[in-house]
């Protein structure tokens, strides 16, 4: 038994109430370690893809630098030529070749390159909150049966079947007692996109994601 002093007069506590008070403090606890566990997770992926575009826009400013030398040595020989012409059309005096050349200057283009926008996938993170997961697991297991509803002699095996190939959704036959939120949140590696076997445990799948960032 306890006691908490309240304005001098002590207040008993019972153990019961110490007991819960404790739960409910290690279960914040808890709260605040997986928080602080997902803003490393989401930092680590965040300074992935910006070492990625980083990765892309020195390559991209290579090829520009490369490009630029070959179209400066190219207009560099191309006017000693010009102007090697232009010399002797000018001992000629043959003004019709030279207002030829003067057009072919013209005609030359002074564009080095383009940029071109290409649409790339790239991987993404979303929060998803336990009762979001089970909301979708409610609203899936609701639209199969109206389906089953629907077409009463669709073929049961068939359908389980069916399900059981779509891997961009989660089953709700797979989310039981015994399967805990994150294990059906990480069905496949968002770096890599190999589904992880079903034999595979949160902890191992954990590790597989991270040497992704340890590779880079």
């Amino acid at each position: 038994m306890s006691f908490c002093y309240v304005t001098e007069h002590p207040v008993e506590i019972s153990q019961s109430e110490i007991e819960i008070r404790h739960f409910f403090k290690h279960l914040i606890s808890t709260l605040c370690n997986q928080k602080w566990k997902i803003i490393e997770q989401i930092t680590d992926w965040s300074k992935t893809l910006i070492h990625q575009i980083q990765e892309h826009v020195n390559d991209q400013r290579k090829l520009l630098e490369r490009v630029y030398e070959q179209k400066v040595s190219y207009f560099d020989s191309i006017r000693d030529q010009f102007l090697q012409r232009a010399l002797v059309f000018e001992q000629q005096h043959d003004t019709a070749q030279m207002q030829q050349l003067i057009n072919q200057c013209n005609a030359l283009k002074s564009d080095i390159a383009f940029l071109v926008y290409n649409e790339r996938p790239i991987t993404s993170i979303q929060l998803v909150t336990e009762e979001q997961l089970l909301q979708t697991c409610i609203e899936q297991k609701t639209a199969d049966k109206e389906s089953q509803t629907e077409n009463p002699n669709t073929n049961l095996g068939l359908v389980n079947a069916e399900q059981d190939t779509r891997s961009s959704r989660i089953d709700h036959h797979d989310f039981d007692s015994n399967t805990s939120v994150q294990e059906v949140l990480i069905e496949r590696c968002p770096l890599c996109y190999m589904i992880f076997p079903k034999s595979m445990n949160i902890g191992d799948r954990n590790v597989h994601i991270n040497e992704h960032y340890q590779d880079d």
